[in-house]
């Protein structure tokens, strides 16, 4: 069995890296991909106050490309990881319709459960992540895992604040 422990990782490597954020993300992303198993991963900046979210990084940029800015509307989703600053899990389907407009993608990749946290930094939320996968794959205690490691995201959420200042990006729209 794999060690699966963040001290085994290749952050130090990876955060030196002069690929950034992709370097730093895709670490994560193998990480995740062997502690939780995942079909889609996905990394966004968000700047609190707002209810954009930029698209950062996405292990599968033919379906959700970065970078690019996805309106988050008001759900518990919303609530729960960018207001409250808490992991959040669903589930099932019935949970990602609730959270999210792009539910129709996400279960066409074969995802009905999601895991987010935020990544905060000096008291701030600056960004989150997702890790989805087949309905009933991750449990509350798999958010709270994830939450315990998203500090490893901040690096490459600061590079991407430095990289893109001034840049306006196109917003991903709602389907009605």
């Amino acid at each position: 069995m794999a060690d699966l422990s963040l001290s085994s990782m290749t952050f130090s490597s990876a955060h030196a890296a002069a690929d950034q954020p992709h370097a730093a993300v895709s670490a994560f992303a193998t990480f995740c991909a062997a502690r939780f198993g995942l079909k889609l991963l996905t990394v966004f900046a968000w700047d609190e106050g707002d209810d954009l979210c930029v698209r950062i990084w996405s292990n599968q940029p033919e379906s959700y490309p970065f970078p690019a800015t996805k309106r988050m509307g008001p759900t518990e989703w919303g609530y729960t990881v960018l207001r409250e600053r808490q992991p959040w899990c669903g589930r099932t389907r019935r949970e990602i319709r609730a959270a999210f407009f792009d539910h129709e993608l996400i279960e066409s990749l074969g995802c009905g459960a999601c895991l987010s946290a935020p990544i905060v930094w000096r008291d701030r939320v600056i960004g989150a992540v997702s890790v989805l996968d087949a309905e009933g794959a991750y449990g509350p205690a798999d958010a709270e895992a994830l939450g315990r490691i998203t500090w490893t995201l901040i690096p490459a959420l600061l590079t991407h604040r430095i990289d893109t200042a001034g840049q306006g990006l196109p917003v991903e729209k709602e389907k009605t």
